[in-house]
């Protein structure tokens, strides 16, 4: 297999040597590294250009004509990789020694996965580690696995790629749907050791509890989501469902058979009417939505999320602002 690094860059003269650095001193050397830049107006790519002379591998640089964003972006760099393997890359991260050869090894022990994300330790600007990562942190605040969507610490197959491009839309962050499309098809592998820091700073393009470098009181995120409004988040989810299940229509997924294709779908649309059903549920005083979730709970539709603990959470939920009338997929049983 040879080995893609997809970066994308946007004013990150800060850091960038420091990652750039971590590239040449894997044990497994890259055999490319594909940088697109969204318009920096600092010295990025001076700093890049200049480490690429001395580079053991190859650097190929894109300067986008006009900001394009970050999923954009990111996009851009992905659509120019050319190699098996390809790796993603943000510009203020640090990668540990062996993170190419393992990710590697996993692909090749793992045939029919097209997707590896790794764990990551989290550390601040000066790449303090802080002893904690990003999956202990999800862990311990009580997240599914699934919800572990960061960019940084995936690798797709070139396969994947040409499956998963172009993004669905504008609004859909690229790791969120690289990692979505292959939890939804079972074509994910989930490395839990860490293989880089994950530099918490001022200029982080992303924030989250997972991404702190003090582990997450479980407490605090019990009282956070008890009682906060999720219906947002389904939505989203929906969406992202019904992308992924577009997809799988007009796009033939590497290494499955159409009786895998099924099987994702069925499994899509179990979720689809979740969703549905727990939108329909909030959005109603909570004597009105108590039958619906005994209906969805008595069915084994919970069994998507987290069983009599999600259907409890749906029963304290404020009431939701959104319409009485049930979404297209959810019938009462």
């Amino acid at each position: 297999m040879k080995l893609s690094i997809a970066m994308a860059t946007y004013n990150g003269a800060q850091y960038i040597e420091e990652q750039f650095k971590s590239f040449s001193a894997q044990t497994l050397l890259p055999d490319e590294l594909v940088v697109c830049d969204d318009c920096s107006t600092d010295s990025t790519l001076d700093i890049i250009e200049a480490l690429a002379r001395g580079a053991a591998f190859k650097v190929r640089v894109h300067r986008n004509e006009k900001r394009l964003g970050y999923a954009r972006n990111f996009e851009k760099a992905l659509s120019l990789c050319e190699n098996d393997l390809i790796f993603l890359s943000d510009q203020d991260d640090v990668w540990f020694p062996e993170k190419l050869k393992l990710v590697r090894d996993a692909f090749v022990s793992h045939p029919e996965i097209e997707v590896v994300i790794n764990d990551a330790e989290v550390a601040d600007a000066q790449l303090h580690p802080s002893g904690a990562t990003m999956l202990s942190n999800m862990r311990r605040a009580g997240l599914n696995d699934r919800l572990f969507i960061t960019g940084c610490c995936t690798t797709i197959t070139r396969k994947w790629r040409d499956f998963i491009l172009p993004l669905p839309s504008d609004d859909v962050a690229h790791d969120l749907w690289i990692n979505i499309a292959s939890f939804y098809t079972d074509k994910r592998l989930v490395l839990e050791r860490p293989l880089q820091y994950y530099r918490r700073h001022q200029s982080t393009a992303t924030d989250w509890t997972v991404s702190s470098a003090k582990p997450p009181s479980l407490l605090k995120v019990i009282m956070d989501h008890l009682f906060a409004d999720s219906s947002s988040g389904w939505t989203r989810t929906r969406i992202l469902a019904q992308s992924v299940r577009d997809r799988l229509a007009d796009k033939s997924p590497p290494h499955m058979q159409p009786s895998d294709v099924e099987r994702s779908l069925r499994r899509i649309e179990s979720e689809i009417r979740l969703l549905d059903g727990r939108l329909m549920a909030v959005s109603k005083s909570r004597i009105l939505r108590a039958p619906l979730i005994i209906s969805l709970l008595t069915s084994g539709s919970y069994g998507a999320a987290k069983g009599w603990k999600s259907a409890l959470r749906d029963f304290l939920a404020p009431r939701t602002q959104a319409a009485e009338e049930p979404p297209p997929s959810f019938t009462l049983r």
